[in-house]
C-alpha cells in the first residue's frame, strides 16, 4: 500500500541490514501491521504492556531526527575566527592561530593597529566553547525567514578550519521583526541562526551560546 512507511536499517559501515514496511493497526488498535520486504506474510507487532499502535513512532518528521548541532569543533581544528557585531563594531574581532600563539585584532578600522598576542588561557577557554553547541529547533519552514534575513543581524561569525573549509553563522535576534514596537530595552533570549554550508535555519538560545559572544578586549589581559 502507498500508505505504508518504508524502514531501512543499516550497520555502522553503511550496509543495508534489512527493509520492512509499517502499516496500520488492526481493529482494536493494539499493535501494528509490519511486513519484511519480499515477504507476503505480515505480522502484528506490539509492545508488552502498551495498549496502542506503533506507527506513530515512525511518523516523526524528518527534522525531528536531524542533528541539531551548530558547533562540534575541537580547538585544534580552528585556524581563524572572525566575529562581527554590526551594531557594536568596536567589539568585533579577528582571532587566528600563528605558530604556537593566537593573535587578535579588531575587525574594523585596523589600518594603524598591530595584531596583539591573545591571552593563552582566555583563548583556550574561548575555543573550547565551540566543542559542543546545539540549537533548540529547526526553523527552515519559518514563514518569515526571508524577512528575518533582511534585518540587521546581532552577529556574523566566520570560522576557517585547518582543513581549508569555512563555516559561517549569521545570528538574528528574535525581536528583530518589531515584536517590541515601543523600542524599550529587551533582554534577548533567543536568536535565529543561518548556517552555511549546511544551509540550515535554526533557533538557538542565548544562554547556550553566550560564551561564544565575546568582545575584542576579552582576549587582552
Amino acid at each position: 500500500s502507498s500508505n505504508n512507511i518504508k524502514v531501512q536499517a543499516f550497520d555502522k559501515k553503511g550496509d543495508l541490514i534489512k527493509t520492512y514496511y509499517v502499516g496500520r493497526s488492526p481493529r482494536g488498535g493494539v499493535g501494528t501491521y509490519m511486513v519484511m520486504e519480499g515477504s507476503d506474510l505480515p505480522y502484528v507487532i506490539n509492545v508488552p504492556f502498551f495498549n496502542g499502535g506503533l506507527r506513530v513512532y515512525y511518523e516523526k518528521l524528518e527534522q525531528e531526527f536531524k542533528d541539531k548541532g551548530v558547533f562540534r569543533l575541537e580547538p585544534s581544528e580552528i585556524q581563524e575566527i572572525r566575529m562581527a557585531y554590526p551594531k557594536n563594531k568596536d567589539k568585533s574581532f579577528r582571532l587566528w592561530k600563528e605558530g604556537g600563539d593566537h593573535m587578535v585584532l579588531p575587525l574594523y578600522n585596523v589600518e594603524s593597529l598591530k595584531a596583539k598576542k591573545a591571552d593563552p588561557f582566555l583563548t583556550s577557554e574561548y575555543l573550547k566553547s565551540y566543542e559542543w553547541k546545539l540549537a533548540e529547533a529547526f526553523e527552515n519552514d519559518h514563514p518569515k525567514k526571508d524577512s528575518i534575513k533582511m534585518t540587521v543581524p546581532f552577529c556574523l561569525l566566520e570560522i576557517d578550519l585547518t582543513d581549508g573549509s569555512t563555516r559561517s553563522v549569521v545570528m538574528y535576534p528574535t525581536i528583530a521583526l518589531g515584536i517590541n514596537p515601543d523600542k524599550t530595552e529587551v533582554k534577548i533570549s533567543k536568536y535565529y541562526a543561518d548556517l552555511k554550508p549546511e544551509e540550515q535555519f535554526m533557533l538557538i538560545q542565548h544562554n547556550v551560546f553566550k560564551d561564544v559572544f565575546r568582545p575584542y578586549d576579552y582576549f587582552l589581559r
